[in-house]
């Protein structure tokens, strides 16, 4: 059996010429026990997507895919460290990463892992009590610079875990290029109390150098020399860090199989250790371990990421919706879309197979999202009344984790927004002030029918989180292996960086001559930009 048939995929489209018949109002009518049926209900998660077009037999055939995709195989790659990003030959680790006994693998990685553990908690359970070893001075403040999945990830599950017990060292991210970002954060901060962690692969994304550059600068005064002392690298490079500048004991290290939108589970979770501890980074593993259990025994049927994988299959390539929405109503949870955007976007989007062959049918749909209630007064409006049917995947926590009573008013109206959202997307077609009216203003009208899933938390701790986390890079790995590309590269982040650093160059020359060409003469935008620097 081939890894990947397109041809059956193909069938499901083509047999599902019009699958949003019968409407969503119509199968709740038939089937008034839906949720029961199409919910899952898993340690603390609950996936229910009984608010999609799916029935019996349209979930029987989707599971018949998955049985042909080749999924059972590549799972078992995945989860032993096998090769499973082809086209750069390497294995995908995360999943070894979060184990609690990296020691009992079968993989020599193993070992590795479990040393490259060791000293990021050592130097974690340090900087906790604010403690930099080989240096003198007290740190309050951690800046953790990097870009994309490397600085998402962490940051994500600081605001996520807000609620838990934490340290007094305080944690700055840093990812954007922008000289604003960098002196607002300069500004606030005493260069003599802060450390600088600094992730990076190979020392050779030209956004983490230019900040840390400016860093380097802002840290060396003339009472502490090049600072040195305070910069931690965190890398899968050991000699590229050395060579720029960093002392051997602040190199912490990672396997070169991971990748930035999973890193989170390596030693770039550094600041979740400094600012939380040691305890609860181990339960964040422990969380996505479990869900790294759940994916590999569960029967496929009950199998929570493969079943958020073909609601994705289902509304991606058989009803052509072409974006959905993520919508978390908790605040804590505000980075979680664009984490899963990350996640999904830039490992899905490809347009070739494994063999580097067009594929026949779309992937990674087009992900936004936001924080409800907010985004209710902002894109919803389209959700109701716009031309395209987008699905949304709600996210929702039911126990708000407060000792304040007036907080649980606050979650009961998050939590009524959220069914209430989802019940009036999938149900309600006009407005109730005119559903009796036989002339029904057209600007109340409202086409109802829009899918949506849930996926909703017990509560919001390290172990929950983690779940969730890893929850969703299943998920994306089934979706890949029934469309058949690779998740694990991303050639295509790279290949804008080209052009950028030749217009750099030129941006860099043009401005310094000052060439004296008027706005009349110039061809480009380049050449107009670099008319106009100081």
């Amino acid at each position: 059996m081939p890894d990947n048939n397109p041809n059956l995929l193909s069938v499901l489209c083509k047999n599902n010429s019009n699958p949003q018949e019968p409407t969503l109002a119509d199968l709740f009518e038939d089937q008034p026990q839906r949720f029961q049926h199409f919910s899952k209900h898993w340690q603390q998660m609950l996936f229910d997507y009984s608010r999609t077009g799916l029935t019996s037999a349209r979930l029987d055939s989707l599971l018949q895919l998955v049985d042909e995709s080749g999924l059972e195989k590549w799972r078992r790659r995945l989860l032993t460290g096998e090769e499973v990003n082809t086209s750069e030959g390497r294995s995908a680790d995360h999943c070894l990463m979060r184990t609690t006994k990296p020691e009992d693998s079968a993989n020599i990685l193993g070992l590795v892992i479990q040393v490259q553990r060791a000293e990021m908690l050592t130097l974690g359970a340090s900087l906790y009590q604010g403690i930099l070893p080989g240096y003198s001075k007290a740190i309050t403040d951690v800046i953790h610079l990097g870009i994309g999945g490397s600085v998402l990830g962490p940051q994500l599950v600081l605001e996520a875990l807000q609620g838990t017990n934490s340290g007094t060292v305080r944690v700055h991210f840093l990812s954007s290029a922008d000289g604003w970002q960098v002196s607002a954060l300069m500004a606030k901060l005493d260069p003599q109390s802060t450390a600088v962690i600094v992730v990076s692969k190979s020392f050779s994304t030209k956004e983490v150098k230019l900040n840390l550059q400016r860093l380097r600068q802002w840290l060396s005064t003339a009472e502490q020399g090049d600072a040195t002392e305070q910069l931690i690298a965190v890398t899968s490079d050991y000699a590229r860090a050395q060579a720029a500048g960093f002392s051997q004991q602040n190199i912490l290290l990672f396997p070169e199989s991971i990748g930035g939108r999973y890193s989170l589970w390596s030693a770039v979770g550094l600041p979740i250790v400094i600012r939380y501890g040691e305890a609860v980074y181990l339960e964040l593993l422990a969380g996505a371990e479990q869900m790294d259990k759940h994916f590999s025994e569960a029967a496929t049927e009950n199998n929570l990421p493969v079943l958020a994988a073909l609601v994705t299959i289902w509304h991606r390539n058989i009803c052509n919706f072409p974006a959905v929405a993520v919508v978390a109503y908790d605040s804590r949870l505000r980075l979680l879309p664009a984490w899963l955007q990350q996640l999904d976007m830039e490992s899905a989007g490809k347009s070739v197979d494994r063999q580097g062959q067009p594929l026949q049918h779309p992937a990674a749909p087009i992900i936004f999202g936001g924080s409800g209630t907010e985004v209710q007064h902002a894109f919803f409006q389209a959700l109701y009344q716009g031309m395209d049917t987008i699905p949304v995947e709600f996210i929702g926590v039911i126990c708000n984790d407060s000792e304040l009573p007036a907080n649980k008013s606050h979650n009961r109206f998050q939590l009524a927004n959220l069914i209430g959202q989802a019940d009036a997307l999938a149900f309600t077609q006009q407005s109730s002030d005119t559903a009796e009216s036989t002339n029904a203003d057209p600007h109340r009208q409202f086409a109802g029918n829009c899918p949506s899933s849930v996926v909703m938390l017990d509560s919001l701790n390290a172990n929950s989180l983690g779940q969730l986390l890893a929850f969703y890079e299943h998920r994306i790995f089934v979706q890949s292996i029934i469309w058949g590309n690779n998740p694990f590269d991303q050639f295509g982040v790279e290949f804008g960086k080209h052009t950028a650093s030749e217009v750099e160059d030129f941006l860099r020359v043009k401005g310094a001559s000052k060439t004296g060409c008027k706005p009349a003469e110039l061809n480009s935008l380049r050449e107009w930009v670099a008319e106009r620097l100081d």
